[in-house]
């Protein structure tokens, strides 16, 4: 038996794991191997999206699958596939054409399965897209 068999670590990314550049230290991506290589299980959970966690993921993979989109799924990143995933319901395009409407310069994003959408872009939006490498999908 390994020191860290049976044992979960679990983290979150922004803000946490990861530093002002969004990069893993050496220093964690050390410690992290090392309980790895002990027996313990590593994952991340994020409200990011798959494609969002792809730079990250090749500093460092978990050893088992992630929760991602703000609880929405379960995502085995060594396999590139969804393990499980739920959808918001149809109510939600209320409250997007609600925002749309009462507030003209906020950013919309919409995240899906698939990718991320920009359906009002603003500073913010853009940057971001750019910081995460997202291709300039614009919302039907």
């Amino acid at each position: 038996m390994k020191k860290f068999d049976g044992i979960l670590f679990v983290s979150d990314l922004d803000d946490t794991l990861l530093d002002n550049e969004k990069n893993i230290s050496e220093e964690n991506k050390r410690a992290i191997e090392y309980f790895e290589s002990e027996g313990g299980k590593f994952t991340f959970i994020t409200g990011r999206i798959p494609l969002g966690i792809k730079r990250i993921s090749q500093q460092l993979t978990p050893n088992i699958p992630i929760g991602c989109m703000n609880g929405g799924a379960l995502y085995d990143v060594k396999k590139n596939e969804y393990l499980w995933k739920t959808s918001l319901d149809e109510a939600y395009t209320r409250l997007l054409e609600f925002v749309s409407s009462e507030f003209a310069t906020v950013g919309i994003e919409v995240c899906s399965f698939d990718g991320s959408y920009f359906c009002r872009k603003n500073e913010i939006t853009e940057t971001h897209r750019i910081m995460e490498h997202f291709p300039d999908r614009q919302c039907h």
